[in-house]
């Protein structure tokens, strides 16, 4: 078979084994193609779009002021368009403008750093399990000198150790944006959260802990 307009059928197929025998009555037919290459370059975007930076949520002082500078923002350029190619320009604007107001107000309350990586359908809530949950397997780890982890010998060991990986559990979790009471329940997903840990009077029992992270 030959080429016809841009496409090449390199191949094709017809099954007319007896496996197909009381199934249909049609024949499979299968082909293989190879398409041109396109006659054009990707179209590139001729003003490439800023890099977003990340607004802390966490902080009321934050918001609060975004919301109110956004809300002049809106009175002063108000979105009177009535067609597509109009619609488009203003959204393109204030895409611009938005990342700019952001920037300021980072700027205000020393927040610049750059956005974080968590990508588009992160879940803070898992990401708080997760953390709960890695804690739990250091400590298994310590206290049987698992995958390289050195042992903890004594009790001084073993409290020092657990209350600064408790520390780093509280700090991981506390960057994580979400509400306290409802990161209260996440730490207490086990039954026992950071509190238990840091008061422990005994070693905890490796069967325990095995049994939360299961």
């Amino acid at each position: 078979m030959g080429p016809q307009g841009h496409i090449d059928i390199l191949g094709s197929h017809v099954a007319t084994g007896p496996e197909w025998k009381g199934i249909t009555d049609h024949y499979l037919i299968t082909a293989q193609y190879r398409v041109a290459l396109p006659s054009t370059k990707s179209p590139v975007l001729a003003t490439p779009p800023p890099t977003r930076p990340e607004l802390d949520r966490s902080d009321p002082r934050i918001l609060n002021d975004f919301t109110d500078i956004m809300r002049r923002y809106i009175e002063c350029h108000p979105p009177t368009t009535n067609t597509l190619e109009s619609a488009n320009s203003y959204l393109f604007k204030l895409e611009r403008d938005t990342v700019k107001i952001v920037r300021r107000i980072n700027r205000r309350y020393g927040k610049n750093k750059k956005r974080s990586d968590y990508k588009d359908g992160w879940s803070p809530h898992y990401a708080a399990m997760k953390i709960h949950m890695q804690t739990l397997f250091y400590i298994r780890r310590h206290l049987l000198q698992q995958k390289k982890y050195h042992r903890w010998h004594t009790d001084d060991d073993v409290f020092t150790g657990i209350s600064n990986l408790v520390q780093q559990w509280l700090a991981r979790t506390d960057a994580l944006g979400v509400p306290s009471p409802v990161l209260h329940d996440l730490r207490m997903v086990t039954g026992r959260g950071p509190e238990y840990w840091k008061t422990l009077s005994s070693r905890p029992r490796i069967q325990y802990n095995n049994n939360k992270i299961s």
